[in-house]
């Protein structure tokens, strides 16, 4: 990962290190990071709002009190991530069905969140 534009991120301090699903998601989500680095110069602006949203979204996850409800957000995360791991590195619907995938996730949160305050 020399000179790449593309961050990864060890979340060493969350409590979520010891959740299987989060550490696949986060495993994953490397992997199809990792795999954007063979076209980054075409992919700078999608590699910068990536690098901008998808810590956040990690943090936000990793803030969801319902188990039930992140065990679903992160099994679906898995498929989805899964099914982009198998894309050709050089496709370019790679970068933007990420994108997709962490707008998507990154709404979900936001709908949970919002429920849980609703609740307390």
């Amino acid at each position: 990962m020399n000179h790449s534009f593309i961050k990864t991120y060890e979340m060493i301090d969350f409590d979520n290190n010891k959740d299987r699903l989060f550490k696949e998601f986060l495993s994953l989500a490397e992997e199809v990071l990792i795999s954007f680095q063979t076209r980054e110069r075409y992919l700078e602006k999608e590699i910068k709002w990536i690098n901008q949203h998808f810590i956040s979204l990690i943090k936000d996850i990793s803030l969801i009190d319902q188990r039930k409800h992140k065990k679903s957000l992160l099994e679906m995360a898995i498929s989805e991530l899964e099914l982009l791991i198998d894309y050709d590195d050089d496709d370019e619907d790679k970068a933007f069905d990420f994108i997709e995938l962490v707008i998507n996730l990154i709404n979900k949160v936001k709908y949970l969140n919002q429920k849980q305050d609703d609740i307390k």
